[in-house]
Formats: C-alpha cells, structure tokens, sequence
C-alpha cells in the first residue's frame, strides 16, 4: 500500500492512508474531471510517462488548475525526471497551495531527493507557503535498491540519508 510522503518540519507528522489511488494523464481533461467526484483518497495527475511529450509544457498549468477545483482526494503530480529537461520546470510548476504532493520519478539516490527537497523549499518561501507543505513522494529505481535488501528496507536507507524531511514511503 501507499504509505504517506513528507516534507513539514517541527509538526507532527500524521500518516494519511491512501487506500485508493486514481493514476490519470494530466492532459486528459475529461479523466480529470470525473475523477474529481470519485470516492478515491487520492488522485495523481501525470506529466509524465502518461503524457505525450509534445504537451508536457502546457499540461502543467492544466494539473495546477485542476488541483485548485474542489475535489474529494488529495491531489499529487507525477513529475517527470529531475535528471530530464522537464523535470525542472514541472516542480517549478507544480509546488502551488493547490497541490498536496509531488511524485518524484526514476529516483536513484539520496541526492535526487535532497535537490528536491531544496528546491520544493525554496518555491515554497517564494511562494509564501509553509515549509514542507507540500508532500514529497519518491518512486525509488530498482537500480538504487541494494540486491541484498527489500525494496522497502532500501528506501527508508536511502531516505534517511537524503533528508529528515521525507519520513515515509511505500511498504
């Protein structure tokens, strides 16, 4: 199951379950739209693998938008790649109030979390939103797991090492 994302500093942490989990493209519009009325706990909008490249730019403002509608689940978006040349500008794009999490893909080690984190904080300063509202949800690589340990085990490792700021993720 999806265990929680986070990234507050000096509150309590809460873990949220998320025991319905609805992956759409974030250019389909219409997916969008109904799935803002469905009884999932949280809806993930994605820029990346599920959107074709030549709409990637322009989908984000889309996901921000959609996010800032009413709706019954929490709201994440599943950037693409730090390491790709759409990474950058999806977090620029995305850490907004609207947004309760961002979903970092192709994680392969503490670092690729601590610039994120890094820069997530410093949009929400810019932004005048409270430091580490915004959830951070890394998809480890199975490259960056160690062969000799489970899945979830790796992670907490390499989270740990990454930041104090990201507590939890799927077990």
């Amino acid at each position: 199951s999806m265990g929680g994302g986070f990234r507050n500093q000096g509150q309590s942490m809460t873990i949220r379950p998320r025991r319905s989990v609805l992956y759409m493209p974030g250019s389909n519009a219409r997916a969008i739209e109904k799935a803002k009325s469905l009884p999932a706990d949280a809806i993930i909008l994605d820029l990346e693998d599920a959107c074709p490249i030549p709409d990637k730019v322009a989908t984000r403002a889309v996901v921000v938008d959609a996010l800032r509608q009413p709706r019954r689940a929490r709201g994440y978006v599943r950037i693409n790649a730090l390491s790709t040349e759409f990474g950058y500008g999806d977090l620029v794009a995305v850490v907004q109030r609207e947004v309760d999490g961002v979903m970092l893909t192709k994680v392969n080690g503490p670092d690729d979390v601590k610039i994120a984190d890094w820069l997530m904080t410093q949009l929400e300063r810019e932004r005048g939103l409270p430091q580490g509202s915004v959830e951070v949800l890394p998809l480890i690589e199975a490259s960056a797991r160690s062969t000799t340990s489970t899945p979830a085990s790796a992670a907490r490792r390499m989270l740990a090492e990454a930041t104090p700021l990201v507590s939890c993720v799927w077990k």
